[in-house]
């Protein structure tokens, strides 16, 4: 029986890195940046709303590798927004760097989204038996 994406663990370790975004960006710097503090927040909220996406499209391989790409994506701009927020010093190095290892483990576990789906990696080869059934036109 499918799982539901709530069980999932990056989708619960995705959720987890949203609200620790949101509590990180409801104080200091970017009470007055409220740019970098919208962008953080909205790269933050898509990650685990991709993994959604991906796990319930299934059904659908280009579905499904555009929510897994999305998802990493989203993960990348808020590494980036993390080190935009260190710079300006909006965030401690301690702060940032725990924020940047919790996205980081995140945007390792989208990958695995696929095989939660059920749905098995899309593979280049065939088989030797596809390959003598070629039939090619002079």
């Amino acid at each position: 029986m499918k799982k539901r994406v709530e069980e999932l663990e990056v989708w619960q370790q995705a959720m987890a890195l949203a609200s620790a975004i949101y509590g990180v960006t409801s104080r200091g710097g970017f009470f007055r940046d409220q740019s970098l503090r919208d962008d953080m927040r909205s790269a933050a909220t898509a990650v685990p709303a991709w993994i959604a996406a991906a796990f319930d499209a299934a059904e659908s391989e280009s579905r499904l590798d555009l929510g897994v790409s999305e998802a990493s994506y989203s993960c990348c701009l808020l590494r980036v927004y993390l080190d935009v927020a260190t710079d300006l010093e909006y965030l401690t190095e301690v702060e940032s760097r725990a924020l940047v290892d919790q996205t980081q483990q995140v945007r390792r576990g989208v990958v695995g989204v696929r095989e939660a789906a059920s749905h098995p990696p899309p593979t280049c080869d065939r088989s030797s038996d596809e390959r003598d059934h070629v039939t090619r036109t002079p």
